[in-house]
């Protein structure tokens, strides 16, 4: 098989599946000097057959917290939130692992077929510190309740942009005001300015739980024993009656914004957010369904114009990194919806919001060679969306800029 980013490489599959065009059976893709410059359905002498594969586009997830890579299964007991939250900054508190664990999460999403990320950092990332890893939108955590915490932060979150200077195109830099629970608002303010002099995309938890919806409305409940608990609460910096909508209203002025999460918005937060084309909602299934919460409206979200893309979070609380395992456990619990969306959301939608799309999320002549081969039943019945999604497919190779990064 043609290893070598230098070679000129011709792949055939049962399906290449572009995204960008048509679904092509027994397409090729032909690769030179990294990048794609054909698609088409003319095998030559040359071509390696993939045989009962798909290659699609490198899939792109959209939300990782990388710094719990080390955890061998996800942190628990998942309910209540609160005490979940105790464990998780209890984990944090004591990890001695740093980079090596980030390090490590990277190499398994490349492993899985991310050959994008969209990351919550808690410490610096150099320049030059994804060298062979997967691209990465890397959005610096902000946190911090009290008005003493906010230059601080804001420090923090203008180091962070301005290393950018010194980064490859294999890194851009956002900003994470963490939630509206956990930001005082000027610290949310002071960022979203920031984000938007700097034309820099944002990330932010927002309606992830019920707990955060009875603090923003009644300033009460597990959260605020919680903050109370650790001497962080700051009562009255939240007007009582508080929506997530007025969040998303602050959400709408950055350049990019991603709304992580979004469990409990309603419907006009739904319809405000179809209006925002510069807006997206991270849905990350399996994390959703552990800790339990009903199930994701996510197709009043898709009924609503809502753009939507898929992460995993963290192995805090999913078992892995597996962008394909979450697409896989939509497709199951989905069943009506549609395959082409979904598979946009972990490819071409989600290369968008991430402001990647020069990049990721399609197979194009140009594009960079970002590809994923994907296993298909030994049977050619069935059309391709339900030959793609069959149960118990898997990641079969992965390749990053035209190298097998996961040999197939």
């Amino acid at each position: 098989m043609p290893d070598s980013v230098s070679r000129p490489i011709s792949l055939q599959a049962r399906w290449v599946i572009p995204v960008g065009g048509p679904p092509i059976e027994r397409g090729v893709v032909e690769i030179v000097g990294g990048r794609v410059v054909g698609v088409h359905d003319r095998a030559a002498s040359e071509t390696y057959d993939l045989g009962a594969a798909a290659l699609i586009p490198g899939l792109v997830n959209s939300h990782t917290h990388l710094e719990f890579s080390h955890i061998e299964r996800p942190l628990g007991p998942m309910q209540p939130f609160a005490g979940w939250i105790r464990t998780v900054i209890d984990e944090r508190r004591r990890r001695t692992s740093g980079w090596n664990s980030i390090d490590v999460g990277l190499r398994e999403s490349l492993q899985c077929g991310s050959t994008a990320v969209g990351e919550i950092a808690t410490a610096d990332w150099a320049p030059g510190a994804l060298a062979g890893q997967p691209q990465a939108v890397v959005f610096r955590e902000l946190i911090g309740l009290s008005e003493s915490a906010i230059e601080p932060q804001m420090a923090i979150a203008r180091r962070h942009l301005s290393l950018a200077a010194g980064d490859s195109g294999d890194c851009i830099r956002g900003l994470s005001p963490h939630a509206p629970y956990s930001v005082h608002p000027q610290l949310l303010e002071q960022s979203l300015l920031l984000a938007s002099e700097a034309g820099c995309p944002v990330a932010m938890h927002v309606a992830e739980t019920l707990e955060e919806l009875e603090l923003l409305d009644r300033g009460s409940g597990p959260l605020v024993d919680l903050f109370k608990a650790m001497n962080l609460w700051q009562p009255g910096i939240h007007p009582k009656g508080m929506r997530p909508l007025a969040v998303l209203e602050q959400l709408a002025r950055a350049p990019r914004a991603l709304v992580i999460h979004g469990n409990f918005l309603d419907d006009e937060e739904r319809r405000f957010l179809s209006q925002q084309p510069q807006m997206a909602v991270v849905y990350c299934p399996r994390t959703h369904a552990g800790f339990g919460h009903p199930r994701y409206p996510l197709e009043s979200f898709l009924d609503a114009g809502v753009r939507m893309v898929l992460g995993t979070d963290s192995r805090a609380s999913n078992p892995d990194l597996s962008l394909w395992a979450e697409m896989q456990f939509v497709a199951l619990n989905y069943p009506e919806a549609s395959r082409h969306v979904l598979l946009e959301m972990g490819t071409r939608t989600a290369a968008a919001a991430l402001g990647l799309k020069e990049s990721q999320g399609t197979i194009a002549p140009g594009r960079a060679a970002n590809l994923v081969a994907i296993s298909l039943p030994e049977s050619t019945a069935g059309s391709w969306e339900e030959q793609l999604f069959s149960e118990g497919n898997q990641v079969a190779g992965a390749m990053r800029n035209g190298e097998w990064v996961r040999p197939i």
